[in-house]
């Protein structure tokens, strides 16, 4: 159980970092998609909990639902891994953006986005 609860506390925070690198303007969209994926193993953890032990609740029975409860983990890790990336994906580009410069500054560093600078400097 300790180790259980240590791996799934370096997950989350992995998990929610990796949404943020692979499409930062969406990375909300993608966390509320996980989240609701998550919520539902949540429900069907007790269901198949309570499937597994349905008979006499003997620790046989318990040790099947640990061993079930390591292979979703093991076999999630072992997904990610194989799969996994943390490189800005090509779809999460904002289309509007690429070409437009998002502060323009002219020669004289007299305007910046149609508003008067004032340079102390040169006082």
């Amino acid at each position: 159980m300790v180790a259980v609860l240590t791996s799934s506390s370096v997950s989350f925070p992995t998990l929610a970092t990796n949404q943020l690198d692979l499409a930062p303007l969406h990375a909300g969209k993608i966390m509320g998609l996980t989240s609701a994926v998550m919520n539902l193993a949540a429900i069907a953890a007790p269901h198949a909990a309570s499937i597994l032990t349905s008979h006499h609740s003997t620790r046989s029975e318990w040790q099947n639902v640990f061993l079930l409860a390591a292979a979703v983990n093991a076999v999630g890790a072992i997904i990610y891994v194989i799969f996994g990336s943390g490189n800005r994906q090509s779809w999460a580009d904002d289309p509007s953006s690429i070409n437009e410069p998002s502060a323009t500054l002219d020669p004289k560093k007299q305007h910046m986005n149609d508003e008067k600078v004032t340079d102390f400097s040169e006082q």
